[in-house]
C-alpha cells in the first residue's frame, strides 16, 4: 500500500513537471527521478508506467520516456436521424447548452442527417 501512495504522490508531482517539456521532448530518466524526488526505483517505474498508460508519456525501448502532445482537439458530436417527440428534442437542446457552458474550450458541433 505504501508503494501505491508514494507512486500517487510522485504522479501528481510529475503532472506539474510535464508542462516544462515540449511535446515530443525527452522526459526525465529513471535515475534522475530517483535522485531528484528521493523515492525508490519501484515507485518511479510504477509512476512512469501509469503516466504512459494514461497517454501522457511514450516509452521508447532503450531510449526512455518522451512527452506526448496534450494539445489535441476533441469534439463532442451527437448524431440523430429523427426525434420521436418534442420532449427528446428539448433534452438535446438543454444538453447542448449545458455542454457549451461547461466545456467552452471544446468545440461543439451538432450534426443532423437529412431524411
Amino acid at each position: 500500500m505504501l508503494l501505491q501512495e508514494r507512486a500517487l504522490t510522485l504522479y501528481t508531482q510529475l503532472l506539474h513537471e510535464l508542462n516544462r517539456f515540449p511535446a515530443g521532448g525527452k522526459f526525465y530518466g529513471v535515475r534522475e527521478l530517483v535522485s531528484r524526488f528521493q523515492v525508490s526505483r519501484r515507485v518511479v517505474d510504477l509512476t512512469l508506467r501509469q503516466l504512459a498508460g494514461d497517454g501522457l508519456l511514450e516509452h521508447r525501448e532503450l531510449c526512455g520516456f518522451y512527452v506526448r502532445s496534450f494539445r489535441k482537439r476533441r469534439h463532442v458530436v451527437f448524431y440523430y436521424n429523427d426525434w420521436v417527440n418534442e420532449e427528446l428534442r428539448e433534452i438535446a437542446r438543454d444538453l447542448k447548452d449545458d455542454l457549451t457552458v461547461i466545456m467552452s474550450s471544446v468545440p461543439y458541433r451538432m450534426i443532423t442527417a437529412a431524411t
